[in-house]
Order: C-alpha cells, then sequence, then structure tokens
C-alpha cells in the first residue's frame, strides 16, 4: 500500500488537496482510501444512530452496512497508527491518503497556507511536494515540486508519478 501524508496548518487546503488527490486516484480505477487526523476532539458521529447508540452502550467497534457503503466506529484509549494502517492494509487498499500526522514519515505533501507556514518545510521530514495558496510562492532556497490550484493538471501529473513511479 502506497501512504501520502497531506500536512499542513489549519486551512491551508488540506482537505482539498486530499480531495483531489483521492478523485484522481479513484478516477484512475485505484482502490484509495483516507484516514483524517482530527486533532479538535471527538469526530462527528451522528447522534441517535444505531451504531451511535452501540458505541454508546459500550462496543469499541461498531458498523453499519447497507448501499454498498460500511461505515465503522471505533473507539479505544489509545490508537496506534501502524494498527490503524493494518486496517486499511486488509481490505486491500492501493493508496492511502493522510491527512494531518505530521509527526509520521510518510511522503508529504504540505499545503502552504500563509507565509508564516513555511515554516513547516524545515521542520517535516521526507517532504515530497508542496501547495501553495495561489498568493504565495516557494522561496528560492527550496528546491520542491510546487502546485496551486491553477496548476491542477500539472498536480495531476505529479499524483501519477507518485503513485505510478
Amino acid at each position: 500500500m502506497k501512504v501520502i501524508q497531506v500536512v499542513g496548518f489549519k486551512n491551508s487546503g488540506k482537505t482539498t488537496v486530499s480531495s483531489n488527490v483521492i478523485t484522481y486516484a479513484a478516477s484512475k480505477g485505484i482502490k484509495t482510501g483516507s484516514v483524517k487526523h482530527h486533532s479538535h476532539g471527538v469526530p462527528d458521529v451522528v447522534p441517535g444512530t444505531d451504531s451511535d447508540r452501540h458505541l454508546k452502550a459500550g462496543a469499541t467497534l461498531a458498523g453499519v452496512e447497507g448501499g454498498g457503503i460500511f461505515n465503522v466506529s471505533l473507539q479505544l484509549e489509545d490508537y496506534d497508527f501502524d494498527d490503524i494502517l493494518r486496517i486499511y492494509e486488509l481490505i486491500k487498499i492501493d493508496v492511502l491518503v493522510v491527512e494531518g500526522y505530521k509527526e509520521k514519515h510518510y511522503p508529504k505533501i504540505v499545503c502552504i497556507g500563509n507565509q508564516k507556514d513555511f515554516s513547516l518545510l524545515d521542520s517535516l521530514e521526507n517532504v515530497q511536494a508542496v501547495f501553495l495558496h495561489s498568493h504565495l510562492s516557494l522561496p528560492p532556497d527550496y528546491h520542491l515540486p510546487t502546485f496551486t490550484a491553477k496548476r491542477q493538471d500539472a498536480f495531476e501529473l505529479w499524483i501519477d508519478s507518485f503513485i505510478n513511479p
């Protein structure tokens, strides 16, 4: 399974870039998965649903399947990222898009939303590409593939070369 992280600070475009990678890979018939690190408290669970009731009753894992969709909620005290990856490997995902988890060592696309965000390029490892808001430009001392929303075609070519080296 190939893993690509999309990282950046809040409102830097992570979800947009992640969605672009997923859309492109899925359009090529690549079995694509995603996992997002939700650092702002508990992720959304639809209140009152049967699976929500099961979780509140004490289930560690609650799933609901129908119409070709299988939603799973898993509640544990502490998640190990490698265990999360194994779940995706179990269902034979080809490409996993990871939004967040900046400290992990996987190849990264760094999203830069403002001038202060450039500090990420010095603090993160395994940066493969940069996605900038259109009013910014990459400082000349960085030599990385750089994209904006205006260069979606070039970004898709890069995604293709990353997925299929």
